[in-house]
């Protein structure tokens, strides 16, 4: 009986090893071909992730800058490159995009994509206004085309772990809490994308919009109501507002406030983001790292163990697997469309409430803009 036991231990561990070595070679021999779409500082980014994808084969690169095409030319020579997207889906055969471009121009190559076909994970925002996103993401649902949003914030080892921190309410009830960013953006160094420098509400669109799509997802909760100011320093190199101030009221009854600037008195970054909790506090003190925690009589804070992770590589990375993974229907489309469209919302909303000067309730901002329908899964 012994011997009989190890033979049929052995032989399921060896049919579960081919199983496995057969999904995986399946999945490799389905390669995912992709057309990336924008070849900036992120397109750098993004470029390094794709080619380390073993499953994503890379058939060109898109930009209209010439000088940009000639850079990526230097480090990928053996991929096509064309100066407009029509002309690559022409003569590509491709599954799926990777859009990183401004979004001014967004709306356009997405229904582009869509006619042709393709899948889209693209970089946020998804568009400047809510009428031209709502557009683009009802188009994804009807041509029945994946689209997913670069959220990848959301997958930093820091991010994950504040989520668990909360959810498990660890630190007791957490009830307020105060996210601030800093840093002086000039916008002229090297690797920086210059279009924000004149692009109206950039930072909230740009920049803050991650930091609040960080709230939505660590707190597990929709913006129930939005109050906001901006303002522009007299140092400021931006056209529009490089300082924004927030404050959003969850549905959970957390109350969030916010301050973020591009227009720092320091170029170093500076990012402090605290919870208070009933019993304790936790605060990341990195964008990217450092998070530490204190019960309400502790005198001193105590680190929270991370994973190591390269900002803005290994959290690509993970996002880029969850969309081929949805790609195959073998889980979940995450960062989708309509889960944009309400961090989106929430950054609009934070314009509409600082130009009329007012309290915004975002059931209002829904019903007004026509977004029930969409969220009528998403809302609570």
């Amino acid at each position: 009986m012994y011997v009989d036991g190890k033979v049929a231990n052995f032989a399921l561990l060896f049919r579960n090893l081919c199983r496995t070595i057969w999904k995986k070679g399946d999945r490799l021999l389905r390669r995912h071909r992709v057309i990336q779409v924008g070849c900036g500082s992120r397109g750098r980014q993004w470029a390094q992730v794709l080619f380390e994808h073993p499953e994503v084969e890379v058939v060109a690169f898109v930009d209209t800058d010439p000088e940009k095409l000639a850079d990526f030319a230097v480090k990928y020579p053996d991929i096509q490159q064309y100066e407009l997207l029509t002309d690559a889906l022409l003569r590509e055969s491709a599954d799926f995009a990777v859009l990183v471009t401004p979004p001014q121009v967004h709306k356009e190559q997405c229904l582009e994509l869509f006619d042709a076909n393709l899948d889209i994970l693209a970089e946020k925002p998804l568009a400047l206004n809510i009428e031209d996103a709502v557009e683009i993401v009802s188009t994804a649902q009807n041509k029945n085309r994946k689209l997913s949003l670069s959220l990848n914030f959301r997958f930093l080892p820091v991010s994950q772990s504040y989520r668990k921190w909360i959810s498990s309410e660890t630190l007791g009830s957490p009830s307020f809490s105060l996210y601030h960013y800093g840093v002086h953006r000039g916008g002229y160094g090297k690797g920086g994308n210059r279009y924000p420098l004149t692009l109206k509400d950039a930072m909230i669109l740009d920049q803050s919009i991650h930091h609040f799509d960080l709230m939505r997802y660590c707190f597990d909760s929709e913006i129930e109501a939005v109050t906001a100011r901006s303002w522009n320093p007299s140092w400021s190199v931006y056209q529009s507002d490089s300082v924004v101030s927030t404050i959003f009221h969850m549905e959970n009854g957390m109350n969030a406030v916010y301050l973020g600037s591009w227009t720092s008195g320091w170029d170093k970054q500076c990012v402090t983001w605290r919870t208070d909790c009933s019993e304790g506090v936790l605060i990341m003190r990195q964008i990217h790292s450092d998070l530490v925690y204190a019960r309400r009589t502790d005198t001193d804070l105590t680190p929270i163990p991370l994973e190591d992770a390269v900002p803005y590589i290994d959290d690509s990375k993970i996002l880029l697997d969850r969309f081929l993974n949805a790609r195959l229907d073998e889980g979940p489309l995450e960062c989708d469309g309509v889960d944009h469209l309400l961090t989106l919302a929430a950054s609009l909303a934070c314009i509409e409430a600082r130009d009329q000067r007012r309290e915004v309730l975002m059931s209002d901002y829904y019903r007004e803009n026509g977004l029930l329908k969409l969220f009528e899964d998403r809302l609570k």
